[in-house]
């Protein structure tokens, strides 16, 4: 009777650790998707905050201070194409036309779905380059 219930328990035991593993694998997962949640909100608000000061420096005509904004945030997020979009916004309104075009052209590079975007500005820099 003591081997039986012996066998019981450790059944039990057994049973009893599967279950807990699983639970541990189920809390992992959700904390595991609310820590990617936390990033992404934190890059799209980081983003968001960026284009907001960005477009506010370019409205107000400081684009000197725009353009070293966008330098310093091309630097630190290497990869996104934020600050290298306000910076060729930059570089037009400084004069800097052939910067410019390679600007949006990395753009475009990086980010093929901004065509909409970034094509206007492209096409008229294309245009009045050739003019010069």
């Amino acid at each position: 009777m003591n081997e039986e219930m012996l066998v019981e328990l450790s059944t039990i035991k057994t049973l009893q650790i599967a279950i807990l593993i699983l639970l541990g694998l189920i809390v992992f997962g959700h904390f595991a998707k609310f820590v990617a949640k936390l990033i992404r909100d934190w890059t799209t608000n980081k983003e968001k905050a960026f284009t907001h000061i960005a477009s506010d420096l370019y409205d107000k005509g400081k684009y000197q201070e725009l353009s070293e904004y966008c330098e310093d945030r091309k630097s630190k997020w290497n990869g996104n194409p934020y600050p290298i979009y306000w910076l060729a916004r930059a570089e037009v309104k400084l004069g800097n036309v052939e910067s410019a075009e390679e600007l949006l052209e990395k753009v475009l590079d990086m980010e093929p779905e901004w065509e909409s975007s970034v094509r206007p500005h492209l096409d008229k820099l294309k245009t009045t380059n050739k003019r010069l």
